[in-house]
């Protein structure tokens, strides 16, 4: 997410050069990217405490 929001698309690939060329776009509001990186820190402070489905 981070990367499409500074460079506006995502290549996959630059991730994985066994793949063609695939740009792909996200886009998020600001209330949203806020919402996962509060979530993604709440994670990262505990992991144990998410349940793996």
């Amino acid at each position: 997410m981070l990367e499409s929001h500074k460079s506006g698309y995502v290549d996959l690939h630059d991730l994985d050069e066994a793949r063609q060329l695939c740009k792909f776009y996200i886009d998020a509001s600001e209330e949203n990217r806020n919402l996962l990186r509060d979530e993604l820190y709440k994670f990262s402070r505990n992991p144990l405490a998410w349940n793996a489905m």
